[in-house]
């Protein structure tokens, strides 16, 4: 099984963090694990239907500031995950994280993630009849959507370059929109 968001969410957090931490030369150190998940759907017309389920993230080994972390995840969030910022009860509730102090320079910050994924059909003709008991040779093809953007980011993403007292800390060349 596999969701697009977690797998986006790595790779933004990589390229963010990489100058400053290489995280690329030592990806155990970004974990990203699916907790659990639930399937919803409504009475709508067709037959979509929206994965929710949570992620625990894992970075592991760091010694770098927590912002170089929470910054490039809210640009993140504002893009791939709006309800953070439209749902009012998911947004009161925040993202927990924990800090896990393993020396006097390092230490593992994991935090958890509520995602939602939505999924829709298209119908493609030929094949077997996919099981849909049309007979018609008939196939639906599921389509995993990306939600629309929240923000407008033009043609430049909108975090370049993040600095902690006056130095550069990270750099992230990804654009939100484009992923």
């Amino acid at each position: 099984m596999s969701f697009y968001k977690p797998a986006s969410l790595k790779e933004a957090l990589t390229k963010a963090l990489d100058r400053a931490h290489h995280i690329s030369d030592n990806p155990d150190r970004l974990q990203i694990e699916l907790l659990e998940g639930s399937v919803h759907a409504l009475a709508t017309p067709g037959l979509s239907f929206q994965y929710r389920y949570e992620v625990a993230v894992g970075v592991l080994d760091f010694t770098g500031e927590l912002d170089e972390i929470m910054i490039p995840l809210m640009v993140w969030l504002k893009r791939w995950e709006t309800s953070y910022f439209l749902n009012h009860t998911q947004a009161d509730q925040g993202i927990r994280f924990e800090r896990q102090v393993l020396d006097d320079e390092a230490a593992n910050i994991l935090f958890t993630l509520k995602l939602n994924e939505a999924v829709g059909f298209e119908m493609t003709s030929g094949g077997d009849g996919g099981g849909t008991g049309s007979g018609t040779g008939d196939t639906f093809q599921a389509v995993h959507r990306k939600d629309p953007p929240l923000m407008n980011t033009g043609v430049a993403a909108p975090l370049h370059q993040i600095y902690a007292n006056g130095e550069l800390v990270a750099h992230c060349d990804i654009h939100p929109v484009q992923g």
